[in-house]
């Protein structure tokens, strides 16, 4: 199950990212985080990223930058709590 804009950004070598939807975006980031599919074990035991030069990992990179972003902003247009920490 899933939309073509989801099923896009996960079997397509070369996404256009700008094509899908933030909703689609965020379901994706959540996949990758949840199944953890951007790591992988190297033969010594130590978990590394999977596919650094990617164009895959590039967009989740771009991806949770944007998700990191938004977060900074909503942060940012919360009123103060507490008067003294404004």
């Amino acid at each position: 199950m899933g939309t073509p804009g989801l099923w896009e950004v996960i079997v397509s070598k070369k996404t256009k990212i700008d094509k899908i939807s933030q909703e689609d975006k965020d379901k994706y980031l959540d996949l990758i985080n949840t199944t953890n599919a951007k790591f992988t074990t190297n033969k010594y035991g130590k978990e590394k990223i999977a596919a650094p030069n990617s164009s895959k990992y590039k967009i989740i990179q771009q991806l949770e930058a944007e998700k990191a972003e938004a977060s900074f902003s909503q942060a940012i247009q919360m009123p103060c709590v507490n008067v003294w920490n404004c």
